[in-house]
């Protein structure tokens, strides 16, 4: 199977997935979508192929460069989480938590933060939060934290931060008037694949800058957690005509995929469209 860019047109009779996230709106249109079931899990390692009745293996990675779809996909689904949650407002911060040592161990990373979310609760009792972990490239970690709050603007000056973490240096960004809180903490993880589809002004392939830090990411890690008050983005489907583009705002992004069998043959075509209303 291969994917390749081309020329997507979404009929007016066609169905398309929409999910609204606070002023921005995503349109996806399918032209195939796959219902049936084609393969049913045994175990870690094996699964059964219906169609044939043999018992396969699972092809396994030690990172995640074996399957950079799959952390596309993840990273698609965290920008959708944070656009549904956040919109740039007085009560919204990104925090950025280091160590100041090379710390590589990701279950210490989880503790840290934990502990961490105990200490600044006591101060913002009603903070919600989506916690990103990024590897670097001398192999240590570090966060980058969504936090909001629902009865008052939010503000911490940043040594009381630093205090209240504890392990390193820490970083406050007002996200005041960002208008697509999604992308705009996409720009702190460059060299993720974010978005294939999009190229640099001066013609380069973003994927390429991009493609650098995903041998750094262990296969099967959660990359990124939330509070229970963040609310996860809701979709629908609905004929493309009765979609009012008017109100959803300014297109600011499209994509269109055509994937391919082995022997050349159209399997389905992929296009999102993007709005904003603040734009």
């Amino acid at each position: 199977m291969r994917i390749e860019k081309g020329k997507v047109d979404i009929p007016e009779s066609a169905y398309t997935e929409i999910t609204r996230m606070n002023n921005v709106t995503e349109v996806r249109y399918i032209s195939n979508r796959n219902s049936s079931i084609s393969i049913q899990k045994l175990n870690a390692d094996e699964y059964l192929e219906l169609a044939t009745g043999e018992i396969k293996e699972f092809k396994h990675t030690k990172d995640r460069t074996g399957n950079i779809n799959s952390l596309y996909q993840t990273f698609r689904r965290l920008r959708m989480l944070i656009n549904a949650n956040f919109s740039g407002s007085n009560k919204e911060a990104m925090l950025t938590l280091t160590y100041r040592e090379n710390m590589t161990d990701f279950h210490r990373l989880c503790t840290d933060f934990k502990n961490f979310v105990l200490r600044i609760k006591r101060v913002y009792p009603d903070l919600e939060y989506i916690r990103i972990a990024e590897p670097q490239g001398r192999g240590a970690w570090h966060l980058h934290v969504l936090v909001k709050r629902s009865n008052d603007d939010f503000y911490i000056e940043n040594f009381k931060l630093e205090k209240m973490w504890g392990h390193g240096f820490t970083f406050v960004k007002n996200l005041r008037n960002v208008d697509n809180v999604g992308a705009y903490v996409s720009a702190y993880l460059a060299d993720i694949p974010v978005n294939p589809d999009d190229e640099l002004k001066d013609g380069k392939p973003k994927k390429v800058i991009k493609g650098g830090r995903l041998h750094m990411y262990p296969p099967h890690m959660r990359l990124y957690t939330k509070s229970k008050g963040i609310k996860k983005p809701e979709s629908y489907i609905v004929p493309y005509r009765k979609i009012k583009k008017t109100d959803l705002g300014k297109s600011v992004f499209e994509s269109s995929k055509i994937l391919y069998d082995d022997n050349g043959n159209i399997i389905t075509k992929i296009k999102t469209i993007q709005y904003n209303r603040k734009r």
